[in-house]
């Protein structure tokens, strides 16, 4: 994995490894020491927000970012796909605070 991670600017977790009432997390989070400078993190967990990985990989510096987004768009894109009706990006922000206020998120 070291190998890999050297050359990747960009490190997507797809694993439920760290998500909210999983009881397995990553071994340990040394891959992420070999990640070029100015790498992206990416957890696709969106609960917890800040999962242990992106823990770590902020406190080496990396940008990151969780799942959030990509859970937000999958609804709007869900919405299309039923009504056929576009959503814009003001529903998104809508769709965040209901999620937020009902502690989905």
């Amino acid at each position: 994995m070291d190998k890999a991670c050297q050359k990747a600017h960009l490190l997507v977790n797809t694993t439920p490894l760290g998500m909210a009432g999983n009881k397995d997390d990553f071994a340990d989070f040394d891959f992420l020491t070999v990640l070029p400078e100015g790498a992206l993190v990416l957890d696709l967990i969106y609960a917890p927000r800040e999962t242990a990985l992106l823990k770590k990989a902020q406190a080496l510096g990396y940008a990151t970012a969780n799942g959030l987004d990509m859970l937000i768009y999958q609804a709007m894109e869900s919405f299309h796909i039923m009504t056929g009706l576009k959503t814009v990006d003001q529903d998104k922000l809508k769709i965040a605070k209901a999620l937020a206020e009902q502690g989905l998120i």
